[in-house]
């Protein structure tokens, strides 16, 4: 890369094209050499003017560049950091947001917990209603059921009175036919005896 630099200085053609093409290698070198500008200083003074005014339109072209990339950084820099401060101020949002959601869950649970318990309590609530309920429909099945066994008691002992009356009456009527065929008997047998 730099070999050209020790060359004689007498052949000016060779040199110039041989020097030119050291400060270019220099200049579009990727290693990580420093250029002192003393070093530079002696080896330009021996380029002849075109050479230098060259050089120097690269050096600007060069380093209009590199200033234009230099503020296009910049930019892209400021940006970054506005994008950077957009996520910590949207991370720490989420953060407060994760924060107040962990909190409405944890409501959330005491809520169903109680609700739960609530729940329960009626279930046992309305157990005990439903018995309740169930106890006084039997107790009214009961009581109407003890009203028609009454009624059917009253009607059977009606029945009863009935059946014995009949009885009484049947007894008389069975006497009275008795007495009647009785009497019958003894006309018939009377009147018999007469003829």
């Amino acid at each position: 890369m730099v070999a050209s630099w020790g060359e004689s200085l007498d052949e000016d053609s060779e040199d110039e094209a041989g020097e030119e093409q050291a400060l270019m290698d220099i200049g579009e070198s990727n290693d990580e050499q420093e250029v002192s500008v003393i070093h530079l200083k002696d080896k330009i003074k021996f380029l002849s003017k075109e050479k230098l005014s060259e050089l120097l339109l690269d050096f600007m072209y060069e380093s209009e560049v590199i200033n234009n990339e230099k503020e296009q950084m910049s930019r892209e820099c400021v940006i970054l950091k506005a994008k950077c401060k957009n996520l910590e101020l949207r991370a720490s949002k989420s953060d407060s947001k994760n924060t107040e959601l962990k909190n409405q869950v944890l409501k959330l649970d005491i809520t169903v917990l109680e609700l739960r318990s609530e729940n329960l309590k009626l279930k046992l609530g309305t157990g005990k209603k439903k018995a309740d309920h169930t106890h006084l429909t039997l107790e009214e099945n009961l009581g109407k059921i003890k009203d028609e066994l009454y009624k059917r008691d009253e009607h059977i002992r009606v029945l009863k009175e009935d059946l014995g009356n009949m009885k009484h009456e049947l007894d008389r009527t069975c006497k009275w036919n008795k007495s009647s065929d009785a009497l019958s008997w003894l006309q018939e047998h009377h009147n018999s005896n007469k003829k």
